[in-house]
């Protein structure tokens, strides 16, 4: 694990440099993962936690549910049920949100290739 750690401290280090937002917070997250793995839970909540900050600053929705997914297993491992149970409920909260919308992104795609077949269009909602 010391070869995994120093390659992914030096991504964090260049991400950091080029304040590569996304980078860091990955590594951050690869980080903790990896701390979690060694048994050293506090370490990987405060990568995880981290992380989670600028997922949300990012507004990077699929990797802020991994973060609070992971911050849910961290909070198990340390026996805090009751922040475990919040971290995973938020993280289904999202994903159910998540499922929804690419459940109806795949249904206009099949629309749009069932016009493109018959050639007559019709423009899917605007998000709002």
């Amino acid at each position: 694990c010391g070869t995994a750690r120093k390659y992914l401290e030096g991504g964090l280090a260049i991400s950091r440099k080029l304040n590569d937002k996304f980078g860091i917070a990955l590594s951050l997250s690869m980080l903790g993962d990896l701390a979690r793995l060694e048994g050293n839970s506090l370490e990987a909540r405060s990568h995880f936690e981290a992380s989670l900050v600028i997922s949300r600053q990012l507004d990077d929705k699929w990797f802020l549910t991994g973060n609070l997914n992971n911050l849910g297993f961290v909070a198990f491992d340390l026996g805090d049920h009751g922040s475990a149970s919040l971290h995973f409920t938020e993280a289904l909260a999202m994903v159910r949100v998540f499922a929804r919308s690419r459940w109806r992104e795949e249904k206009w795609n099949e629309l749009h290739n069932w016009q493109v077949q018959r050639k007559t269009f019709v423009n899917p909602p605007v998000a709002k």
